[in-house]
């Protein structure tokens, strides 16, 4: 009957070589789980901040697995008993069934009907300098009442900056979606959505609006010149 072969180095050594594995590997996992989690919110076209469950666990789990890989390279390359190799293998399976299992669970998955959540771009006149986001107020109202909508970000278009972020189709009446560049509604427009829309794949066409304005002391209305929107529903909620 054949001997086992013998490890390499001492045992202190190799329980070095195994913890400096364990935390080179976990950190590496770490970043691999977060880019992981990065690379399915744009697969299925949705903003990472949407997925912050999956994010966690994706990291968590990634950690994990990228930790025992690391011990198990060092396992195999000191030559230790199989018994052990096979340990580590079977620890970064279960590790990594776990994970993906937590992952799929975690997903946000896109539903058939419910609220629409739509996304929405204004873009402002051209040679209007750039708004600061905190500035910006977007808010959506109905004839029952109103509520402030996500500002997203404000970037340029050429010339011309935009305005981007999303509100929810709450309920059966018309909306209203309103502008503010110095913190406070300057004017609203009708939005030509409803609470049945269907989902879309991408943004809709540029459309001019056609602003009602909203009267109040001390308080400018919008730079003149011509604005823009365009919409895109999302999801359901």
């Amino acid at each position: 009957m054949n001997a086992p072969p013998r490890p390499l180095l001492r045992a202190p050594i190799r329980h070095m070589l195994a913890l400096a594995a364990f935390i080179g590997g976990g950190w590496l996992g770490l970043m691999g789980g977060g880019l992981l989690a990065d690379a399915i919110a744009g697969w299925t076209g949705r903003d990472i901040a949407e997925l912050n469950t999956m994010l966690l666990w994706s990291t968590l789990a990634g950690g994990l697995v990228g930790a025992i890989a690391g011990v198990w390279l060092v396992l195999a390359c000191t030559r230790c008993s199989r018994d052990a190799q096979n340990t580590a293998l079977a620890a970064g399976g279960i590790a990594v069934a776990a994970g993906a299992g937590l992952m799929l669970g975690t997903f946000d998955w896109p539903k058939s009907s419910g609220v629409p959540e739509v996304m929405y771009e204004v873009r402002l006149p051209a040679g209007l300098p750039k708004p600061r986001l905190d500035r910006v107020n977007v808010v959506c109202g109905s004839d029952k009442a109103s509520q402030g909508c996500y500002v997203s970000g404000v970037r340029r278009d050429g010339d011309r900056p935009v305005v981007a972020g999303s509100f929810r189709m709450n309920g059966q009446s018309d909306r209203t979606l309103s502008l503010g560049l110095d913190r406070e509604p300057q004017a609203y427009w009708t939005v030509p959505i409803k609470s049945d829309a269907k989902l879309d794949k991408a943004f809709g066409p540029w459309e001019r609006v056609r602003f009602t304005p909203i009267s109040r002391d001390n308080q400018p209305p919008l730079p003149p010149g011509e604005y823009e929107v365009r919409y895109r529903v999302r999801k359901y909620l």
